[in-house]
């Protein structure tokens, strides 16, 4: 599964909604992300990837591919998203 594919993003909204303690700290959260991965050729990524997703109470509801008008935009090489995500690299750090 690669990471901003719709596949990726359906199953991000799974999890964290089945999620009771990322739930919890979600809960009134109802802002838009746009999450921006650029491009890096030499590591086999050569366009940015860029995904979103809506909140509402802490429910993910909505996830899509491609730029929208949100709240926040959060951008960073691929290579940085994938960083994080294995919880190699700090996310407030990184971004």
């Amino acid at each position: 599964m690669k990471l901003g594919s719709m596949e990726y993003l359906e199953e991000v909204k799974k999890r964290s909604n089945e999620d009771a303690e990322y739930r919890r700290l979600a809960k009134g959260e109802n802002e838009s992300y746009t999450m921006i991965m650029k491009a890096e050729p030499d590591k086999g990524v050569p366009e940015d990837v860029i995904a979103g997703e809506q909140l509402k109470d802490g429910e993910v509801v909505e996830v899509w591919q491609g730029v929208r008008d949100t709240d926040f935009t959060l951008t960073a090489n691929y290579g940085v998203w994938v960083d994080i995500l294995r919880g190699q690299l700090n996310a407030v750090k990184a971004l």
